[in-house]
């Protein structure tokens, strides 16, 4: 059974700023659409034992153009079967970027490919042992037909025809090594099992050939049906006869029955859109988010990304990598008439300090006079509800302020409340929005808030310990 965490991934969720002013965030998994929390820089640079990758294509299709993992994509690369390598490659032991390499490939080997992961290539060059390099060392070999991929579900007969016996059913998006071509059939190898497979059910490079060497001669593709190559010309040649090819720069499919595109290289940023199993897009941009393992407790891993904006300052950073030495006020000073000629969306005075007022209005705004309101770096242009404890503590959507607002740290772990919803309503969210904030009891310590959901009612949290632990009523 598919965990919550696992079944949030598919989900599009709209919070509030997600970068805090005291820390690097911290995930379950680099996957996770929901942070766990929030851990010190140089903790957690002490707990990581490994640095894994995360690598994003922005793609177009049409006039549209998104982000999309790349795990799923079909690219070129993932049907190199032998690859060039086109400059000096590092060779690591594991796919790991905090490994130091054991020894470089020269430019101009030729390698076995076995399989690929994110950016990361794992070759041979023989006789040595086999080891992990960037992707992007590898240039394709003209003379490799590569790896082949079923369109669909594929039936692997004993012999080259229909009415043979079947040896073995290959899934949607199975991988297969060519072993003997009998056009329109070539013979594969399929978890330890050898058959025939139609050519028309297979993805090939021959597929995304832009020419093909026939005769000695290269030949531009202007269409294959089955075991048939059209040429420019009109003519067609059989596979038998092709010696070389020459694939596509631009080109990708989606590798599983269904996925998620992006605006941004994030898991936590907007859904754009779902695209089909081999829907062809053009890739335009690479991007490799690495993320470390940070071992903080026995028996206890977390993710961050390790390059956060600030993950390479020495101290803790805010969120445009400015030393929290630094105040995290911007520069912008707006009159009281100018603030409420604005729509307010909420305003909170302090109940310990004379004359301190925090405003949501387009941005947050604090002052001290009543007069001036300065603008609190982070939150620009944005609408968030706030709430003062009468101990003086500032709440302002999922961020808490100890120092009248100078520094502010989150103080929710949405992937936690998400299990909460599931656990108590059997319910995933989609969407999870703070409308309101209340401070109950004697001191204010109790926080209730307001989340706006998919659901047909508001969702109530409440905490007693700052936001340590929930409990859920709904509205």
């Amino acid at each position: 059974m598919m965990s919550v965490a696992h079944l949030v991934l598919s989900f599009v969720v709209i919070l509030f700023p997600v970068i805090s002013w005291c820390g690097i965030k911290v995930y379950r998994e680099p996957t996770s659409l929901f942070s766990s929390g929030e851990e010190e820089l140089v903790k957690l640079k002490e707990a990581t034992k490994i640095v894994v990758s995360k690598l994003w294509h922005r793609v177009r299709w049409g006039e549209k153009e998104a982000w999309i993992p790349s795990e799923d994509l079909l690219l070129p690369t993932d049907l190199y079967r032998k690859g060039k390598i086109n400059r000096e490659a590092p060779l690591r032991r594991d796919p790991y970027w905090n490994l130091d390499p054991h020894s470089n490939l020269k430019r101009d080997s030729v390698v076995t490919i076995y399989k690929t992961e994110e950016n990361w290539a794992l070759v041979q060059l023989d006789p040595q042992i086999p080891g992990w390099i960037d992707i992007s060392h590898l240039d394709p070999v003209e003379s490799d037909w590569g790896y082949f991929y079923t369109k669909n579900q594929v039936q692997l007969h004993v012999q080259p025809k229909e009415e043979s016996s079947i040896a073995k059913l290959a899934p949607q998006g199975a991988r297969l090594i060519p072993v003997a071509l009998k056009s329109p059939w070539m013979k594969v190898l399929y978890d330890g099992a050898s058959g025939y497979a139609h050519l028309g059910q297979l993805l090939t490079k021959v597929d995304i050939a832009s020419h093909v060497a026939v005769n000695s001669k290269w030949v531009e593709v202007d269409a294959v049906l089955g075991g048939w190559i059209r040429f420019k010309d009109g003519q067609f040649v059989d596979y038998a006869l092709v010696q070389g090819l020459r694939i596509k720069e631009s080109w990708a499919y989606i590798a599983k029955p269904q996925s998620t595109v992006y605006t941004e290289p994030s898991f936590e940023s907007e859904k754009v859109e779902e695209l089909t199993f081999l829907h062809p897009v053009q890739p335009l941009e690479r991007r490799v988010v690495k993320w470390g393992r940070a071992e903080l407790k026995k028996g206890q891993s977390l993710w961050w990304r390790v390059e956060d904006k600030g993950a390479n300052e020495s101290v803790r950073a805010g969120p445009s990598g400015q030393a929290q030495s630094d105040r995290p006020l911007n520069r912008k000073v707006l009159e009281t008439s100018e603030l409420f000629s604005r729509k307010i969306f909420d305003i909170a005075a302090s109940p310990v300090t004379p004359n301190l007022m925090f405003a949501s209005a387009q941005g947050i705004f604090r002052t001290y006079d009543g007069n001036r309101w300065e603008g609190v770096k982070g939150f620009e242009g944005e609408n968030h509800p706030i709430a003062i404890s009468k101990e003086g503590t500032v709440y302002v959507g999922s961020f808490r302020s100890d120092d009248q607002g100078h520094t502010f740290q989150n103080y929710i772990k949405w992937d936690e409340i998400v299990e909460i919803i599931h656990n108590k309503l059997q319910h995933i969210p989609n969407e999870l929005r703070i409308e309101k904030i209340d401070l109950i009891g004697e001191l204010g310590k109790t926080i209730e808030l307001s989340i706006k959901t998919d659901l047909p009612s508001p969702i109530v949290l409440l905490s007693d310990n700052q936001g340590k632990s929930w409990s859920l009523r709904r509205q």
